[in-house]
This record gives C-alpha cells, sequence and structure tokens, in this order.
C-alpha cells in the first residue's frame, strides 16, 4: 500500500531526546530504525532543527497534529519512566552519588533491562566511546607514556563508523530539508573507498533500508570486499590508478551516483568527516588525557581524524594555556603526520608541496603499487586534510610497518592493521625525538582480521619486496 504522504512527513522530524541526542526517525520496510547525532553543546542547531520541526508541525493537517502530538505524548512518557526507572547504566549497583541501589530497586531495574528499556540497540548507538590505552612495554622501553584510541573497538572495526554516521545523517536532514513532503531521500548511497568507510556505511545503509553501491580499488584486501557483499553492498572493483585518471575509484564513484541518480557521499571532501572527529574523537582523547598530552599521532587517508582531532586539541590546548592553573598550560601540543612511503602528504608537511618520489613522470606505473598499508596515504590534498593543523611529519618504510606489527603482537598482544601498525611506528620515532616523560596519543584504527590475505600473508609481503621478521627479530628493538 502507498505510504500516506503526511506518515512522509513525519519520517523527516527530529525529536529532541532527553539524553542530549537527535533522533531522526525513519519506517522503513515494516520496522523503525534510527540514527543518532550527539548533541555536543551545538545551540544553533538545536534551535535551527526545533524552528524547522515546528514549522513542519504547523504544517501538517489537523487531525495529523493529533496524531502526531498523541504519539510525542507517548515516546515523552516512556522517555519519562525510564528516567525515574534506571538513573545508572544497567549493571550499576550503586547510583550517580554513589549510594547502594536498593535491592527493590535493583529488580526493577533487573526487568526493565530484560524488556530492553533504555539500552543502545541501534547499531549508530555503538559508535564513538572507545577505550584510551597505555601500551606497556613500549611506554616502559622508550619512557613515554604511549596511549593508543581504540577505534577498532567501534561496531564495524574501524573509526570511519564515525565519519560515516556523521556524513550520512548530514545527507539524510539535507534531503529533508529540501524534499517538499520532508521525506527521506531514498535513492541509492553510492562511495568509493578502499573498504572500511564503505563498511561502516553498509552497516548504517542496511540499517535504513537504503541501497549502497561502493566502488574500491583492487589493491585492497579480499576480507573487505566480502564484508561489503555479505552486508548486501554493491561493490564495483576498478584498477588503482592516480586521482588524474578517469577510472580512479572516487572518480569512477562519482561517475557511477550521476548514473543511478543516487549521491555520491565523497568522504574526502566531505568536512562532516572532519566534524564528526572534531565533535566526538577529539573530545574523548582530551577527557581520558585530562588535558595532559604532548603529541597526537596520526595517518591520513581523508584526512578526516587528523584534521578535527587536530582543531579541537589546539583549541582545548589554547584555552588551557591562557588559564594557566596547570603544569602542562606551557607545554606545547605537538600534530605528527604518520605517512607511509609513496604519499605526498609527507612533503607537503615538510616542504609545503605535494609530491613524491613514485610520482617521477618516468618511474609513473599505470596500476600502482606505492605501499603495503591499506587506507592511508594520498597523491593530493582533500578538502578534510586542508584543515588538519599539523606541526611536523614522520615518513615510514613499509617493512618499519611490518616489524612494528608482529612486534605489538608478540609484547603488547595486540593483532593490528597496517594503517595502525604505522601508527605506533610514527609514534615510536617521535617519543625518541622528544625525549621521556612526554605522553603520546595515536589512533589503533582497526584490527588485522581484514587484512590475512595481504598484510599477514608471507607470500604476498615476498612479492613486495618485504622480510617476513622471525622470532629473532621480533625481540629485537
Amino acid at each position: 500500500m502507498e505510504e500516506r504522504s503526511d506518515t512522509k512527513r513525519w519520517r523527516a522530524l527530529l525529536l529532541l531526546h532527553f539524553r542530549g541526542t537527535f533522533r531522526l526517525r525513519s519506517w522503513n520496510r515494516h520496522h523503525s530504525v534510527t540514527v543518532s547525532l550527539e548533541e555536543e553543546g551545538s545551540q544553533m542547531r538545536i534551535k535551527h532543527y526545533l524552528e524547522h520541526w515546528m514549522q513542519a508541525f504547523l504544517n501538517l493537517d489537523h487531525r495529523s497534529q493529533i496524531l502526531l502530538g498523541c504519539t510525542i505524548g507517548l515516546v515523552l512518557y516512556g522517555t519519562l519512566r525510564t528516567w525515574d526507572d534506571t538513573t545508572t547504566h544497567f549493571g550499576s549497583t550503586d547510583n550517580r552519588d554513589g549510594s547502594v541501589v536498593s535491592p527493590a530497586r535493583r529488580e526493577k531495574m533487573s526487568k526493565n533491562r530484560h524488556k530492553g528499556v533504555d539500552c543502545r540497540t541501534y547499531y549508530d548507538d555503538l559508535i564513538g566511546k572507545t577505550p584510551l590505552i597505555r601500551l606497556n612495554q613500549l611506554s616502559e622501553m622508550l619512557g613515554c607514556d604511549i596511549l593508543a584510541k581504540m577505534e577498532s573497538k567501534n561496531p564495524g572495526g574501524t573509526g570511519k563508523d564515525r565519519a560515516a554516521k556523521y556524513m550520512l545523517l548530514e545527507h539524510l536532514l539535507s534531503s529533508a530539508n529540501n524534499n517538499s513532503n520532508e521525506s527521506i531521500d531514498e535513492s541509492p548511497i553510492v562511495e568509493g573507498t578502499s573498504g572500511n568507510t564503505g563498511i561502516s556505511l553498509a552497516h548504517l545503509c542496511r540499517e535504513l533500508g537504503l541501497d549502497l553501491h561502493i566502488v574500491m580499488p583492487d589493491d585492497q584486501s579480499n576480507e573487505k570486499k566480502n564484508r561489503l557483499e555479505e552486508l548486501g553492498a554493491h561493490v564495483k572493483v576498478v584498477p588503482n590508478a592516480s586521482i588524474s585518471n578517469a577510472h580512479h575509484y572516487v572518480n569512477a564513484a562519482r561517475t557511477l551516483a550521476q548514473t543511478l541518480e543516487g549521491t555520491h557521499i565523497d568522504q574526502f571532501e566531505n568536512l562532516a568527516n572532519t566534524n564528526a572527529h572534531y565533535s566526538t574523537t577529539g573530545p574523548e582523547i582530551w577527557k581520558a588525557c585530562e588535558g595532559h598530552l604532548d603529541a597526537f599521532v596520526m595517518s591520513a587517508g581523508t584526512g578526516g581524524t587528523i584534521s578535527g582531532v587536530s582543531q579541537y586539541l589546539n583549541e582545548q590546548k589554547d584555552q588551557q594555556r591562557l588559564q594557566g592553573e596547570d603544569i602542562y598550560a606551557s607545554r606545547r601540543l605537538e600534530v605528527i603526520l604518520a605517512d607511509p612511503q609513496g604519499s605526498s602528504l609527507f612533503h607537503r608537511v615538510k616542504d609545503g608541496v605535494c609530491f613524491t618520489i613514485e610520482q617521477r613522470e618516468r618511474k609513473q606505473k599505470k596500476h600502482r603499487y606505492d605501499t603495503i598499508v591499506e587506507g592511508v596515504g594520498l597523491d593530493r590534498v582533500t578538502a578534510n586534510f586542508q584543515n588538519a593543523q599539523i606541526d611536523f611529519a614522520e615518513r615510514i618504510t613499509d617493512q618499519e610497518v611490518v616489524d612494528t606489527a608482529h612486534w605489538l603482537l608478540k609484547h603488547e598482544g595486540l593483532f593490528v592493521s597496517s594503517s595502525s601498525a604505522l601508527n605506533i611506528a610514527a609514534s615510536i620515532r617521535v617519543a625518541k625525538r622528544i625525549g621521556p616523560g612526554n605522553r603520546i596519543v595515536t589512533i589503533i584504527c582497526e584490527s588485522g582480521q581484514r587484512h590475512y590475505s595481504r598484510f599477514y600473508n608471507p607470500e604476498y609481503l615476498s612479492e613486495c619486496g618485504l622480510q617476513w621478521p622471525n622470532e629473532s627479530d621480533s625481540e629485537e628493538d
């Protein structure tokens, strides 16, 4: 049966949740799904959305206003009951003030838990608030605190969940605002990706019932492609090429979006990517460190993470310096780019020129091999990277990345991806350069589970001229 026009309007309405989040309700394929965007103190956006919501409400006919009012009333009633019954996270034995929960109250909380009340039930609710851990063996060896933000603990296995959530939500809000009937744009979503952003989008699009088309280069692991197809995405693999080539996976995705009359998310140029990390990753790091950090080390694929985090941390550092009440106020925060071989960004930071030796005209290959590291390193400056506040850059060779990954597995018990090993290898260099007694924060982008066929394959490494570390090598510093 065709969906009623007033129902289509409701699908685009924003409800301000008691926990300070926006909820975009979408009734799709016979079930309700939600995409949430944390408020993060954005009072202007709150005002804008509430005004838009009120205008949409006033445009409804009288019957629709009554029905919607009843629906909101029921939602608020349920939320108030939840707020009254559970003032803490389920499973906690204490109230917020430290008092012990009474047996009767605990029993009531237990019953509500089994009903699924006030628990995170949607994919997007699980994104963010990842742990920050200390790499003990490495820290003791270097005399610095090496802290790693475990973005691999996001539900999609990478920090790309954050960017995918913000970029997709911005698209949905924009389409709802532009459509006269306030409905959500259900045209196909198209993205060019090395894999991880595509996987995050695939989870969210699966939840929303949206059609997703992914274009990815052929130099990525088969595990990523298989995961995308398992999540229902349509995957097209193209030969790796320079961005100037019309068949580069980003250009191919843009062309495909036009053919399908869909939406190209364009993670490289979409500033919602940077905003995701400015609004969530940066604040989480600053809070976990209590403002005590000396360096942030991160690689760049789209540039969204290093851009958003560097902007936020530098803003907080400036405020800390003005207040001057902390011993860390006088210490400078350094942001360092970790760049793999074959990427142009190292020279962009160091010399102001986006160039690398692999791009010499006589050496340029038709199908390029630049690095074993997947998902990071670029031959251009993106809109996201343009805004990054970077002080220094470290170029890391592929062999260093391989050796670091195996050392982490043996000594820290961490099975990490190539991009994560790149970040750690650069952090080691930074620790040696700035000396002991400093605190360095970096990112574990993802685990190594999607990299068996390439990065953790001895035969493939040998084909790339790399050595598989033996037991004695892993013991060396």
